[in-house]
């Protein structure tokens, strides 16, 4: 019996990583597709990495397609997060001016990923001018964190956390978006965020995912994090998508 990983042509390669590792750990057959029809002949257990595709037989809980729709639809995730107390960007029509205190974040989709789509405007005329060339799009206010961290939850448990270091040339207020172009990702001790559990506490309940990733940034001006996003197919090293790969067996009972 072989085991399906359904990914989205976006994190290929991580699921690659996963599939690789069950292989090693368990000795069964892991195929890796992106077309929801490779699955309609099967029976055996698979896992969604990203993918929603629709599949003619009875779904997975890892993860469903509702959640991983949630992660993927920012202004959903935000909907049901900001609704249920959770600090995250709230997003408005450009027809909506802001107040311009701080800069505002100009996104031309709600569904893209590595920081596709994303604008700055550091005053209301640099608003106004991405408001006329991207009439359709939404904004948010600019939330300055103190850090940012890329945090895996498997199993509603906080499993590993790493911070986003600059490590780009010149000066890191240029680069306001920490994106992989500019920063690297450096593993940190859980006890040093134990609240850190505390937020995804309160992000689980609504979402309700097995196996995610979630960036997010400490606000001093509220003392608490902000979340900025989450993944459902996040990309993973070799290490990580081990750690994914040991609670995908245990929880599919791979043996």
């Amino acid at each position: 019996m072989s085991i399906h990983i359904l990914c989205h042509d976006s994190c290929k390669e991580t699921a690659a990583r996963i599939g690789n590792a069950i292989e090693q750990k368990t000795g069964k057959r892991v195929i890796v597709t992106m077309d929801a029809e490779d699955l309609d002949r099967t029976t055996g257990p698979f896992i969604r990495y990203g993918n929603t595709s629709y599949v003619n037989r009875k779904d997975t809980e890892y993860n469903t397609p509702e959640v991983i729709n949630m992660c993927a639809d920012k202004g959903l995730f935000s909907e049901v997060m900001s609704s249920n107390g959770i600090h995250t960007p709230i997003f408005y029509s450009m027809e909506d001016t802001p107040l311009c205190r701080e800069w505002i974040v100009v996104r031309t989709t709600l569904c893209s990923y590595g920081g596709r789509g994303i604008h700055i405007a550091k005053s209301l005329a640099g608003f106004k001018k991405l408001r006329s060339k991207y009439p359709d799009a939404v904004w948010t206010p600019f939330i300055k964190t103190e850090f940012e961290l890329r945090v895996h939850v498997l199993g509603g448990k906080v499993k590993k956390i790493f911070r986003k270091v600059f490590d780009g040339c010149g000066n890191e207020a240029d680069y306001p978006i920490r994106n992989q172009q500019h920063y690297s990702y450096y593993q940190e001790d859980l006890n040093d965020y134990k609240s850190v559990q505390k937020t995804v506490n309160q992000i689980q309940k609504e979402l309700k995912g097995q196996a995610y990733s979630l960036d997010m940034g400490w606000d001093a001006a509220t003392n608490q994090y902000f979340v900025f996003e989450a993944n459902s197919g996040s990309g993973l090293n070799s290490h990580t998508a081990g750690m994914y790969a040991d609670f995908f067996i245990k929880s599919l009972k791979i043996n």
